[in-house]
């Protein structure tokens, strides 16, 4: 798996994911955009998953979910996360999200790039 984490001049974090991702790796991950985050005072975050394939079980997907709020942001963070329909675990990573919202992170999937960007605000 391969990540790209660019600090967009809109004022948002753009993530872009490849490849093979298992539960490590999106822990990984998200320590990485949480130290973005709190480095650059950027608290939009634009996920792309589209172009990776999650390979974890229902139980990852729910612990992955829960640790939002433990992971250190210091700003609360809203995140738009872009989902292939068509993939299996697409589903998955919806309720991943939608257990994050559960405990207070702005959290939202979309099809598109446009609707997620929309999503935050962002031009």
């Amino acid at each position: 798996m391969t990540v790209n984490i660019i600090v967009d001049t809109r004022g948002f974090l753009r993530v872009s994911l490849h490849g093979v991702c298992n539960a490590t790796d999106r822990i990984e991950v998200l320590k990485q955009v949480v130290h973005a985050c709190n480095a650059n005072g950027i608290w939009k975050i634009v996920v792309d998953y589209r172009d990776a394939e999650i390979r974890a079980c229902t139980f990852d997907h729910y612990q992955f979910g829960k640790s939002f709020n433990s992971m250190g942001f210091s700003e609360r963070p809203q995140i738009s996360v872009i989902t292939d329909q068509q993939k299996e675990s697409s589903e998955l990573l919806k309720f991943s999200c939608t257990v994050a919202w559960n405990r207070g992170t702005m959290i939202e999937t979309f099809n598109t790039e446009r609707e997620a960007m929309d999503a935050l605000s962002i031009v």
